[in-house]
């Protein structure tokens, strides 16, 4: 059993974030360095930079995920005016 469980490929699940694109993850990236800059000499300017940037990632974001949340009431909406049973009552990710 144990050299089957080494032998297994890792496969990240996928993501399933249909709004978390590029840029989110960039900007996020771009966050992190910042915090770890921050922990490895924490002085008040990297600290204010991390923030800042923290703001950027939260804003980025929560822009995505609205436009991909409107999008599919959207269409569900679309859906269920033009009578495409299902479609408009399937769970809607978060």
């Amino acid at each position: 059993m144990e050299a089957a469980e080494q032998t297994k490929i890792y496969q990240p699940k996928p993501d399933r974030r249909g709004w978390f694109d590029d840029e989110c993850r960039k900007a996020l990236e771009k966050k992190n360095a910042a915090y770890k800059k921050w922990i490895d000499r924490p002085i008040s300017d990297k600290r204010m930079e991390c923030g800042r940037l923290r703001n950027v990632v939260h804003k980025v974001c929560r822009n995505r995920k609205r436009t991909h949340m409107d999008n599919r009431v959207t269409n569900i909406e679309e859906a269920s005016r033009t009578n495409k049973s299902g479609i408009h009552t399937r769970r809607m990710d978060h």
